[in-house]
């Protein structure tokens, strides 16, 4: 199967009560006879999901394959102190955050489709297959009773008296390596805002250069070059901190969310 997630779409619902504007993105599937499941519908076909349903799909997953450690998906929302340094906060309909959100989801969906059982549920094939009544489908399989019993179920390991100790030392390395890497994330915030406004802090540099220019002509030419200089400096931490946002930032959020889905598999 090949799975791609493109085309972000911003719609719009008006109903008699209120508006509802989400994005929605188009998820394709190519199939092949020697590629996919054997009750999975060959050929390539497109369907529209929000991400609402990329969530619900996520759930029901968690719900009935507590054993599996299931693939994260993006935040519904940005934090609020994220990426601050680009005046981006929480709209999730900047255009960075909705790519960040498209590649994120597409990520899901290979993982689950290289799963050895994920990839052969049912509920799957028919995300991948069909624009309507999807949701119908998974509503049958009844998977929110079984969130119920689950819930029921922590409450009894919370009275067990002796628990496999296997179970409590991957709870603690689980629970570590979320708060360490969320330690280091809001580090890593922290730093990047401070370097962000100490090179922006040239760019003010290069306006009193170029004014300077223009009371001083005959030290005009370097006078720009100085000022050029310094602008130079101040745009270039732009392209840094997204090339840090890509290559680290964005990892270690990755392995932030798979800490959690570690965390809720052994409950």
């Amino acid at each position: 199967m090949d799975i791609t997630v493109t085309e972000p779409e911003k719609r719009v619902v008006n109903t008699d009560l209120l508006k509802d504007t989400f994005m929605v993105y188009l998820v394709q599937t190519k199939c092949t006879g020697h590629s996919g499941p054997d009750d999975f519908e060959k050929g390539t076909h497109s369907v529209w999901r929000r991400y609402s349903e990329f969530d619900l799909l996520r759930n029901y997953f968690n719900i009935t394959y507590p054993y599996i450690i299931i693939p994260p998906i993006p935040e519904k929302k940005l934090p609020s102190f994220h990426m601050s340094w680009k005046n981006l906060t929480t709209d999730t309909f900047d255009q960075d955050f909705v790519e960040r959100r498209r590649s994120g989801l597409e990520a899901f969906l290979h993982r689950v489709a290289q799963h050895p059982t994920l990839s052969e549920d049912k509920i799957f094939h028919s995300f991948l297959q069909k624009e309507e009544g999807w949701k119908e489908i998974i509503s049958s399989t009844n998977f929110q009773s079984k969130a119920d019993s689950r819930i029921h179920k922590l409450n009894s390991y919370f009275r067990v008296q002796r628990v496999d100790k296997r179970f409590s030392d991957l709870r603690h390395y689980a629970e570590n390596l979320h708060n360490n890497i969320a330690a280091i994330l809001r580090i890593r915030h922290k730093m990047a805002n401070s370097t962000y406004y100490i090179y922006k802090g040239h760019h003010h540099y290069g306006l009193m250069f170029s004014d300077w220019a223009s009371m001083e002509p005959e030290m005009v030419s370097s006078l720009h070059t100085v000022a050029r200089t310094m602008n130079s400096f101040s745009d270039s931490i732009t392209t840094v901190l997204d090339d840090e946002e890509l290559n680290f930032h964005d990892l270690l959020k990755e392995y932030l969310l798979y800490a959690e889905s570690i965390r809720f598999a052994i409950e």
